[in-house]
């Protein structure tokens, strides 16, 4: 069965070298319990933890669910990781006293510093610490590996970034083999994406919102919309249809007793937009007439001298205008007085 080493592996100190993740016969499913950190995990369906540890109180435990010895250990004892691995795990364990070098994590902006001192008048802990890697790690995994650097005698700094909101762990690895844990440090979340300490929040303000505008829990889509504002409404379209019908038919028998003919129609047509037609050209004369102002005549005064010696005679009045002739009859007026002559001559005959 194959593995996975996590990033949170770093928190019991720096190998000796890079080791493979180890094949294992078998493991005991196990759930990682909240505040632990999972170092390997296995890589199947179930992605069980296979090493976990945390701290608890003034010490330190750790749980490795694979068997180390026996049948059902052969491919883990065979993996050449063994030994680095589980001293390195023994002791992170330990705890022990690395000398008085104290070490301190402080969030600056989006950094974090992380600060080591020792006394300047220890030699053999001055070597220990210079030039000593830390390893800053997140909750959620990645790694990130930067060097001490002395600011002053017995003074060690390093920065590391922190690029996303979180919980960071760190560890310092000594020159001598030993590890310093460095206290953890949190670049807190935005307040609209801080995690809801009650896991019953939001139930609870869906509840509120429901139990304000009147709504109702649904676990199934059986029923969603049932009780709404909108009904259906059938109208019956029977007689709406009867009439059309009706009118339609009539239509037809007149156009076919009258004779009425394409041409016809629109004769018709015509005549019945005749009015509207003689309205619109009204209008726009009218409205042309107002937008070009009339201009007044000046007739030039005579002078006496000017004035002619005899009147002209009156011109003889002019005659009457002829009446006007009568207008055209459509082709509709034709047809329907076609029709009734025959109507006529039917009844006469």
């Amino acid at each position: 069965m194959a593995t996975d080493l996590e990033a949170d592996l770093n928190l019991i100190g720096r190998f000796r070298r890079e080791i493979p993740a180890p094949l294992l016969d078998g493991y005991n499913m196990t759930y990682l319990r909240e505040g632990a950190s999972c170092g390997i995990r296995s890589r199947d369906e179930n992605r069980g933890p296979v090493l976990a540890f945390w701290s608890r109180g003034m010490g330190r435990t750790a749980a490795f669910t694979a068997a180390v010895s026996g049948s059902r250990a052969a491919k883990l004892l065979a993996w050449s990781g063994y030994e680095d691995f589980f001293v390195s795990l023994l002791r992170y364990l330990q705890a022990e006293e690395t000398r008085k070098i104290y070490c301190t994590a402080q969030r600056d902006g989006n950094e974090l510093l992380i600060r080591v001192e020792v006394d300047p008048a220890d030699q053999e802990s001055l070597a220990a610490v210079r030039r000593a890697a830390a390893t800053v790690t997140h909750e959620q995994g990645g790694a990130r590996r930067v060097v001490l650097k002395e600011k002053e005698p017995g003074v060690f700094e390093a920065r590391a970034p922190l690029k996303r909101a979180g919980i960071y762990f760190g560890t310092v690895k000594l020159n001598d083999g030993k590890t310093v844990r460095v206290p953890p440090a949190a670049l807190p979340y935005s307040p609209e994406y801080a995690l809801e300490r009650d896991p019953g929040a939001g139930r609870k303000t869906l509840s509120e919102i429901a139990r304000l505008t009147g709504g109702h829990e649904r676990l199934i889509w059986e029923g969603v919309y049932e009780g709404g504002g909108g009904r259906e409404r059938f109208m019956p379209m029977v007689f709406p249809l009867l009439v059309a019908l009706l009118l339609l038919h009539l239509a037809e028998i007149a156009a076919r007793r009258l004779g009425l003919r394409t041409a016809h129609l629109l004769a018709a047509a015509d005549v019945i937009a005749r009015p509207l037609k003689e309205r619109v050209e009204r209008f726009r004369k009218r409205a042309k007439e107002k937008a070009i102002p009339e201009r007044k005549r000046v007739v030039p005064r005579e002078s006496p001298s000017e004035r002619p010696a005899a009147t002209p005679p009156a011109a003889a009045p002019e005659a009457p205008p002829a009446p006007a002739e009568k207008p055209a009859k459509s082709a509709l007026e034709e047809a329907m007085e076609k029709a009734r002559k025959r109507v006529e001559k039917k009844k006469s005959g």
